[in-house]
């Protein structure tokens, strides 16, 4: 509820009218029958939510992602995606001025990195113990994921090989007198229910 307005923001930037319409009529709706928004009467009548931020706006404006970054504690992002936070922790309204809007901002930032990181970590586990580069399949994954939230899950479901893993020649098999190497290829796609999924493949190819 208190991303509402940023996501609101972005929804007018993209010109995308039927999301701007979606976000306030949550608003509206939480606001007054759920209690200023600590429910969400607007899930349980069918209006779920849909996030944008200003690193998808400048996507859709044709800016490029840039280099790819891992920092610490704010985890994986590009150059056009950092630009993006801090757009949006610009626009995002304090809910209470008299609170200090300084720790409200990163008490509610830590909070929201705390639950996606404990939402992500049974993929993740997997994905480390299944990969043969975990840095390499942590940046296919983000990518495809913003790939997704971009084009608002329209033709972002492909999955990507995995870039940069080098092997060397004794680890690639020989098959009926025939040289092949791993083909790994990391998924990100969303099932039924809209949920995230994530997804490891490792096929053969041949190299001679």
């Amino acid at each position: 509820h208190l991303k509402s307005p940023v996501v609101l923001a972005n929804s007018l930037l993209q010109g995308n009218w039927e999301r701007a319409g979606n976000t306030l009529s949550r608003v509206v709706t939480n606001t007054i029958a759920g209690f200023g928004g600590l429910v969400d009467t607007a899930g349980k009548l069918g209006v779920s939510f849909e996030d944008e931020d200003f690193g998808q706006t400048l996507a859709v404006w044709g800016f490029g992602e840039g280099p790819y970054l891992m920092l610490p504690v704010l985890g994986p992002m590009t150059v056009r995606d950092g630009m993006g936070r801090i757009f949006d922790a610009f626009v995002s309204p304090s809910p209470i001025s008299e609170i200090d809007d300084a720790k409200f901002d990163w008490s509610r930032r830590t909070l929201d990195a705390v639950d996606t990181r404990a939402g992500l970590l049974g993929p993740l586990n997997d994905l480390e113990r299944t990969s043969l580069d975990y840095y390499a399949a942590i940046k296919s994954l983000y990518r495809q994921k913003r790939i997704d939230e971009i084009n608002n899950g329209a033709g972002g479901n492909i999955p990507v090989p995995v870039p940069n893993i080098s092997f060397n020649i004794d680890d690639k098999p020989e098959i009926a007198g025939r040289i092949y190497e791993s083909n790994p290829v990391v998924e990100f796609h969303k099932d039924n229910k809209g949920e995230d999924i994530y997804r490891m493949q490792t096929g053969l190819r041949s190299v001679q």
